[in-house]
């Protein structure tokens, strides 16, 4: 077993993220360039610049609790204890250093680490209180990690709805207003959400019409700058032509006079 899972986790947990560290750190100066970003901008893409090397801390976390859970899987107290530990490190980190661009990240960040932290502490308390056949506590203490598992779930489960419910807002109000027309064709109601889609789709339409200027003013602007660049290097080339014949010259006379 060991054969197998000490090249596995020495691969994958300690040089793997090592080499993306150092590569990040390599490419640090470079990752607005296109063409780096390009090919690991998953790496850094939702984290701030002085954190661009926050998906390596994250990894670590996590490769520190699978460990944890692996080699203590016995000892529950102990599990417990080193695993509330890695948590409350991770979080003291991810406060000092305020990694994500989004600050709601951070406080959601922070926020799911306390709970499980919360919840780690409970459950240590629950294994005791069965162990010394404490049933009502017991029972208490699982209905609050219930609590708490469904307030962690909720923090995600409504930030995706929402993001879901903004995307399809125009599908989500059709829907509605199809229902209304047929229960009552002439309400206040369906006229009051069809002027709402109106304005949803006057909406959409300038975001995309204002998308394609950037676009095309963007666009237009690199073109100019590739201009630039060209126009400044056939300024050049007659300077740069002079200093290459007069090199050569030189060079020339140079070996002659060694001759």
């Amino acid at each position: 077993m060991y054969v197998f899972a000490i090249p596995g986790l020495t691969i994958f947990g300690l040089l793997i993220p090592l080499f993306f560290f150092f590569l990040l750190l390599n490419k640090k100066g470079k990752l607005a360039i296109i063409k780096v970003r390009r090919h690991i901008c998953y790496l850094f893409n939702e984290y701030n610049q002085e954190s661009f090397f926050w998906e390596q801390i994250k990894f670590l976390k996590k490769t520190s609790i699978i460990l944890v859970l692996t080699f203590f899987e016995s000892n529950i107290l102990f599990k417990a204890s080193l695993l509330g530990l890695c948590l409350l490190v991770y979080q003291l980190l991810a406060g000092k250093q305020q990694p994500y661009i989004i600050s709601s990240l951070n406080n959601l960040d922070l926020q799911t680490g306390q709970i499980c932290s919360i919840a780690i502490f409970i459950a240590t308390a629950k294994y005791v209180n069965e162990q010394e056949a404490e049933n009502v506590s017991s029972q208490i203490l699982q209905i609050v990690i219930i609590i708490l598992f469904i307030k962690l779930c909720s923090l995600f489960i409504f930030d995706i709805f929402r993001g879901y419910a903004k995307k399809y807002k125009v599908q989500l109000f059709t829907l509605i207003h199809n229902i209304i027309k047929m229960i009552k064709p002439n309400s206040q109601q369906a006229k009051y959400i069809n002027n709402v889609i109106t304005q949803l789709k006057l909406k959409e339409i300038r975001l995309r019409s204002n998308y394609q200027i950037l676009k095309t003013a963007s666009q237009e602007q690199i073109k100019r700058q590739k201009c630039n660049n060209q126009a400044i290097v056939n300024q050049n080339l007659p300077s740069l032509n002079r200093y290459k014949k007069y090199d050569s010259a030189t060079n020339q006379f140079l070996l002659t006079i060694e001759q």
